[in-house]
């Protein structure tokens, strides 16, 4: 009987060579969600025999990715020889056992092996999610059987709600066709550029116009950048009011506060008439409410942004 290890579920990328930029997409995608990917340019390494490499990962592999599309399918070479590997491995396994997952990484015709299975669309809005599912159902198997550890599953289950996160905020979302991917990434780092430079910004001035004492100012530019990372973000996605709301409420809270800004309490005059009276919790509120936005404005928010980009990216249409 196998023994319990403590290990990320195996995720084998079967693919042609032209396919790789693609393949690589959703390489990265899978690391960052929490399984143990194996990609022929990151697993081989230089001098190796990369046909043993390329068996040994298979044999190893829980799933099997199957990556088709219109170069694969045309194709002749070892990605063939690698399709038919991984098909005897499936015959090794039990009836119900997921383990060859074909996907499409464009309208290409599905071979005849694998008309009997589900495939599913990369380029689909859910086609990412879709994957993550049958990948989880097999992990769950695994579990099951006791070949891996059940703690293991706690950072799949927190990875599996961020991309469910991601999937929800991308619903209806596209990139326009006529720019191309690299086009796209280059547009997105701009905008997280732009967001960094403005936020930052914005903080800073207001922070200058509290300690000169032009309260006004400063929650005229807070309200300001509220809309223009409204409209930034409205570009990956449908459901920036999410952001708006919470981005508003909190600026409302702060303003109701006596300190504005944190420079309002560092100009204050001890000698003004009537005296100010400083209530040191309401001080601590606002010290922590401007460091839960400069929190979400410049971490959480532009590295949602980032993944959510990188998405899109990888579900548009070739």
């Amino acid at each position: 009987m196998s023994e319990t290890t403590d290990r990320k579920l195996r995720v084998f990328l079967c693919h042609a060579d032209e396919d790789k930029p693609k393949v690589r997409e959703l390489y990265e995608h899978l690391l960052r969600d929490g399984y143990d990917a194996w990609f022929d340019q990151e697993k081989i390494i230089s001098g190796a025999d990369w046909k043993r490499s390329i068996k040994k990962g298979l044999r190893e592999a829980d799933a099997t990715i199957v990556c088709l599309s219109n170069i694969s399918v045309q194709k002749e070479g070892y990605v063939n020889v690698e399709i038919k590997q991984a098909l005897d491995i499936a015959k090794e396994k039990p009836g119900n056992t997921i383990y060859i997952i074909p996907v499409r990484l464009d309208n290409c015709e599905v071979p005849d092996e694998f008309l009997d299975l589900q495939w599913t669309n990369l380029f689909n809005e859910n086609g990412y999610k879709r994957v993550c599912d049958a990948l989880n159902e097999r992990l769950n198997d695994l579990i099951r059987k006791g070949l891996i550890k059940k703690n293991e599953t706690d950072g799949f289950v927190t990875k599996n709600n961020i991309s469910s996160f991601l999937q929800w905020l991308a619903v209806g979302k596209k990139f326009k066709p006529k720019f191309t991917q690299h086009e796209q990434e280059k547009r997105l780092k701009i905008d997280i550029f732009i967001w960094y430079a403005i936020t930052l910004g914005t903080a800073f001035f207001i922070l200058l116009a509290e300690y000169a004492g032009h309260r006004g100012d400063g929650r005229t530019s807070a309200y300001l950048l509220i809309f223009i990372q409204w409209a930034i973000i409205n570009k990956y996605t449908n459901r920036g009011w999410v952001w708006f709301a919470a981005n508003l409420l909190l600026i409302l809270t702060i303003d109701l506060l006596p300190f504005f800004g944190l420079g309002a309490y560092i100009n204050i005059n001890p000698n003004s008439v009537p005296p100010v009276i400083i209530n040191p919790i309401e001080m601590r509120i606002t010290v922590a409410l401007w460091t839960i936005w400069l929190i979400l404005s410049a971490i959480i928010a532009p590295f949602t942004m980032w993944q959510l980009g990188k998405l899109l990216i990888m579900q548009r249409k070739a």
